[in-house]
């Protein structure tokens, strides 16, 4: 084999490696964390602080031993629903493909000076995520690294994700163990009810409460809460009539909660005894409460 054709194949073996390491280097994996399969962001049991932020304001909650709370703007307990919701979707995210690179064509994916971010903090490690729009299968999102220039496509509504910080303040209004309960009296404007229970059932006034009628009470006992919390409320106008008090007596004590009907709404406001929070709750929910005794027990 002469010199001459040494030298071909030697620089055709060079052009081909040239080759080989461009096509290497506009697909390989950006970063070591962003690889197709992988997940989004840090496992649940190592985030200590998640904040979001949106044209909708921001906040951030922080994790002390297994407990979650809001610690900006306010210092609030978590909306435990919620907060399991964004860890279930973000814990089936998973990296599907790196969708661009170019910087000038961020914005056809959502992402853009008014996308909303969401940071994760991990053993004092942050990801800073800024969140695109859903994709066209309506089951993805396009998401960016702010550390990386690149776009990819994830499983999963994580856009959903991003709220106000109300969406995320707990907004429980009751949360008893029903059959623990020793009595609930129910103090109305027309009259005062007290319901107490011993091993058979519930009783009034010493007659046997229909465990029918009674079911729906006592579904609100065990779980009732706010659709929102009225932040611009801080104290309850006049207008606003005191309609039930509810109180609860159960093995930790008593747990009481006023509802004032909100003239020309289908609504009432809940104020728990001993928090300042005014929470907005549904008028059916709260009428359960409201009924003479004698729709309680049998004639």
């Amino acid at each position: 084999m002469n010199k001459r054709t040494l030298l071909f194949l030697g620089l055709f073996g060079a052009l081909i490696l040239f080759i080989g390491l461009l096509i290497w280097f506009f697909t390989r994996p950006v970063s070591g964390t962003f690889e197709a399969g992988n997940l989004v962001g840090p496992d649940r049991n190592d985030l200590t602080a998640i904040e979001m932020n949106s044209d909708k304001g921001t906040f951030r909650l922080e994790r002390t031993d297994s407990v979650w709370n809001l610690v900006s703007p306010v210092i609030d307990r978590v909306d435990q629903d919620k907060l399991d919701a964004f860890f279930r979707v973000f814990g089936e995210a998973r990296l599907l493909a790196p969708v661009s690179r170019n910087p000038a064509k961020f914005h056809l994916f959502g992402l853009d000076s008014l996308s909303g971010t969401i940071r994760l903090t991990a053993q004092d490690e942050t990801t800073s995520l800024r969140i695109g729009k859903t994709g066209p299968d309506y089951a993805s999102t396009f998401i960016q690294n702010e550390s990386v220039q690149e776009v990819w496509s994830v499983a999963g509504l994580i856009s959903n994700l991003i709220g106000t910080v109300n969406d995320y303040r707990d907004k429980s209004i009751f949360r008893l163990k029903v059959n623990t309960l020793s009595a609930v009296r129910v103090e109305s404007i027309s009259e005062s009810l007290t319901f107490n229970r011993d091993s058979t059932g519930w009783f009034l006034s010493g007659k046997k409460v229909k465990e029918d009628v009674f079911l729906p009470f006592s579904q609100n006992l065990s779980r009732l809460d706010g659709f929102s919390i009225l932040d611009t409320v801080t104290t309850i106008p006049a207008t606003w009539p005191q309609s039930v008090k509810v109180t609860a007596t159960g093995p930790d004590g008593q747990v009481a909660v006023s509802f004032y009907k909100i003239p020309e709404q289908l609504s009432y406001a809940a104020v728990v005894e001993g928090s300042a929070k005014i929470l907005s709750v549904n008028d059916y929910l709260v009428d359960r409460f409201i009924k003479p005794a004698s729709y309680w027990t049998e004639p």
